[in-house]
């Protein structure tokens, strides 16, 4: 990747499968710290969730069908709290 270091933390990926890394790993009291205020923002929606799951799973078979090619692989940018994941 570029290199660049984003609070002492670089990224990287595996030359053998592609998978991409943040090295070192960052600590749970890092994480956490990093996520706070997101939490804070989503939490309204928390006690819905079950309703966006439903919403996205609708989605995924209906919509990504036509839009995803032979292989069937998505990458969800931005996935928030992950209920599309």
């Amino acid at each position: 990747m570029c290199g660049n270091l984003m609070s002492g933390h670089g990224i990287t990926k595996c030359t053998f499968c592609g998978l991409v890394q943040v090295v070192p790993m960052p600590s749970d009291k890092e994480i956490a710290s990093f996520y706070r205020e997101d939490m804070e923002h989503f939490a309204p929606y928390i006690d819905q969730i079950e309703v966006h799951r439903e919403y996205f799973r609708k989605t995924l078979q209906t919509v990504i069908p036509d839009r995803v090619g032979n292989d069937r692989r998505l990458l969800d940018i931005g996935c928030a709290m992950g209920v599309f994941l």
